[in-house]
């Protein structure tokens, strides 16, 4: 399976399928793509980057949540990846503050948690993953195109 279905769920029942489906992911996208990933605490959107990043040649073990670093920079590999975690913006301004417009016109792969607390500054061109808890062990992926 190269290629995910846009617009559909996808259920992954354990970390291994949704890194899994995070190296699917990879081969479908451009080496300067955005991705927007959405959804609750816990449901595994940097186990999602983790997968993305060991797709693209970088040791997984290195990937972690940047969520008080807010960015994490993973060079190497194929192409670089920078792993946002905008979880604790208070406004979508500390995006452009933190230079995170400056990471958009870098060659590389941009992959942001808690995208919609950067706002206008999230580019309208991206993939979106969107994370459901389903139960304790299971998570829905659903991935879409912002044009």
């Amino acid at each position: 399976m190269d290629c995910l279905p846009l617009e559909t769920g996808l259920v992954s029942r354990s970390l291994e399928e949704t890194e899994c489906l995070a190296e699917h992911f990879y081969r479908m996208i451009r080496p300067d793509a955005v991705v927007a990933l959405f959804g609750p605490l816990g449901a595994g959107k940097t186990c999602f980057v983790r997968g993305v990043a060991k797709a693209a040649g970088i040791d997984p073990v290195e990937v972690g949540s940047p969520s008080f670093t807010l960015i994490n920079e993973y060079p190497g590999g194929e192409t670089p990846v920078f792993h946002f975690d905008l979880y604790r913006l208070k406004s979508p301004a500390e995006f452009y503050a933190i230079g995170g417009d400056d990471y958009l016109n870098r060659s590389g792969i941009i992959l942001i948690e808690w995208a919609e607390n950067g706002g206008e500054y999230i580019p309208r061109k991206r993939f979106n993953v969107r994370f459901e808890i389903v139960d304790e062990r299971s998570r829905r992926l659903t991935f879409s195109r912002s044009d």
